[in-house]
C-alpha cells in the first residue's frame, strides 16, 4: 500500500492468520526510510510500545524518538479496527512489544529493521528471562556490526504519529467466535427457518379456506331465480322449486 509515495507496512497486533493470538504478524518488518508502519489491532486489548533491545519489555524513555500507542480494547465482531502509524526515520532497529500483563515476556514483541546482531530472537529470550514486574528500563542504543556500542543521534521514528480506524477483515467474525456465541447463532437460524415455515404453512391453509368458501358462494349465486336445494338420501341436490305438498324423486 502506498500514501502519497510512501510506502505503507501493516502489523496486525493480536492476530496470527485468522485466530487470535499473542503475536504481532508479521514480527519482523523491513522498511525504507520514509515508510509508514501501520499498526492495526485486534480483540481484546492490546498495545504498541517501544522497547530497547538491551532493556527487553521495557518502555523506553519518553521522548521525541520514542512511542507508544497506548491500549486499545476492541470488542470481539467490531466493523472497525484501531490503527496506530509511525513513520521509520532511520534504518535502525526498531524494537516493540505489547506492554499489556506479561504479554513480551511470552513472546509478544517485534522489530522493524533488525541486523545480525539486533535479532528478535536474542530479544525474545531475553524477555523469557525476566520476571513479571523486574523490567529496568533502558538507554537507546545501537549496536553497530562491529559490537561497538554508540548512542543513536538519529530518530527512529517521526515525531508525530496518527490514530485513524480501519474495517476489519470479515473472517474475523467467524473465526473469532467462541463455541457458545456459535451455538446462539446457530439456535436464531433453526429459529429463523422454523417460524418460516409455520408462516407458509398458515398462509397455505388460508388460501385454502377461501378458495372453499368462495367455491360454495359461486353454487349458490347459480341457483337462479326459482331455484331451491333440495334434500335427497341425507344431502342437497337443485330442482325447480318445490310446490306445496309435492315432493321430488330424484
Amino acid at each position: 500500500m502506498q500514501a502519497q509515495g510512501r510506502i505503507i507496512r501493516t502489523v496486525q497486533v493480536g492476530r496470527n492468520g485468522s485466530d487470535l493470538s499473542l503475536t504481532f504478524t508479521p514480527e519482523i518488518t523491513r522498511a525504507a526510510v520514509g515508510d509508514l508502519i501501520q499498526f492495526q489491532f485486534y480483540p481484546v486489548n492490546h498495545s504498541v510500545q517501544h522497547g530497547s533491545f538491551d532493556s527487553p519489555c521495557a518502555p523506553m524513555p519518553v521522548g521525541p524518538k520514542t512511542f507508544f500507542s497506548g491500549f486499545r480494547p476492541v470488542s470481539r465482531n467490531a466493523p472497525l479496527l484501531p490503527t496506530f502509524t509511525i513513520q521509520v526515520m532511520s534504518k535502525d532497529p526498531i524494537f516493540f512489544y505489547c506492554s499489556q500483563s506479561a504479554h513480551c515476556i511470552d513472546g509478544f514483541a517485534g522489530v522493524i529493521n533488525p541486523n545480525s546482531t539486533h535479532t528478535l530472537e536474542r530479544y525474545k529470550a531475553r524477555a523469557r528471562a525476566l520476571r513479571p514486574g523486574s523490567g529496568t528500563g533502558g538507554v537507546d542504543t545501537v549496536v553497530g556490526e562491529s559490537g561497538r556500542t554508540t548512542t543513536s543521534t538519529t530518530p527512529t521514528v517521526a515525531p508525530t504519529m496518527t490514530s485513524t480506524m480501519v474495517p476489519a477483515p470479515a473472517e474475523s467474525d467467524a473465526a473469532n467466535e467462541s463455541p457458545s456465541e456459535r451455538v446462539q447463532n446457530v439456535g436464531v437460524i433453526v429459529g429463523a427457518i422454523l417460524g418460516g415455515v409455520a408462516a407458509l404453512v398458515i398462509g397455505v391453509v388460508g388460501i385454502g379456506v377461501f378458495l372453499v368458501r368462495r367455491k360454495k358462494a359461486k353454487r349458490r349465486i347459480g341457483l337462479g331465480p326459482g331455484r331451491v336445494e333440495e334434500k335427497r338420501g341425507g344431502g342437497w341436490g337443485f330442482g325447480s322449486a318445490p310446490k306445496s305438498g309435492r315432493q321430488f324423486a330424484v
